[in-house]
């Protein structure tokens, strides 16, 4: 068994950091709060454990974390899994939460962000273990919000966003903004909206969920840009 993050890649490390962290990168995108964050120095210490774990706020909803959990597998029947002692480290997450904030939530006050980033290729089928361990995990905790969403490794090496075919300009619509463009457009059902796969990778990059809708602004030679809308599915 590696117990080794990235089986002590680092510049696999870096570059997965950086797609996190950058000014563009996904935290940003998903407006949490990385303004007093700096990145490690003890790279070499980091990546020489089985898991690294990091928390941070969002900057729109208070009570909106992100727990991003670097680790070799989410197997939950796994020695590697076990070591990390989930069940004990969610169980104290609000503790941990409110000595790092000053806050004083309670675990069904919260809502969590599980973000799991898988850092070496593994044979299990990740979305049907990341279901496993959902369900795991609502047996032990009282989280009301709670939801996890895995990557390897290899999906976060690149800033998809920054990729010559992705538009630069893209939103998630509120729940007024929603409402605002059913209106304007008169449409009986969001589903009359054209669909995004809510794992297409760019979906995935946003955290899109079932029945988000974001707005993309396209550049056009002939209009100088037009917009158009996606309904994750």
């Amino acid at each position: 068994m590696d117990e080794k993050l990235f089986q002590r890649n680092i510049i696999n490390f870096k570059k997965c950091m950086n797609t996190l962290f950058e000014n563009d990168g996904l935290l940003s995108k998903r407006n949490y709060d990385i303004s007093d964050f700096e990145m490690p120095t003890n790279i070499d210490e980091i990546i020489d454990n089985c898991f690294y774990k990091l928390i941070f706020r969002n900057n729109l909803e208070e009570n909106k974390f992100i727990v991003i959990l670097f680790t070799n597998t989410i197997n939950i029947t796994s020695k590697n899994f076990k070591f990390i002692d989930i069940e004990h480290f969610l169980t104290n997450l609000h503790n941990t939460i409110n000595e790092t904030f000053g806050t004083n939530y309670e675990q069904k006050e919260l809502n969590i962000n599980l973000f799991i980033i898988v850092t070496k290729v593994i044979k299990v089928n990740i979305q049907i273990t990341t279901i496993k361990l959902l369900n795991k995990i609502k047996l032990y905790t009282e989280f009301n919000n709670i939801n996890i969403e895995s990557f390897i490794y290899k999906e976060l090496l690149f800033n998809i966003t920054k990729h010559v075919l992705i538009p630069n300009n893209i939103k998630i619509l509120s729940e007024s903004e929603k409402k605002s463009l059913k209106l304007k457009y008169n449409l009986s059902n969001y589903l009359n909206i054209p669909h995004i796969n809510k794992l297409d990778p760019l979906s995935k990059f946003y955290g899109l969920v079932c029945g988000n809708i974001i707005r993309i602004v396209k550049n056009s030679s002939n209009a100088g840009f037009y917009i158009t809308y996606r309904i994750s599915k």
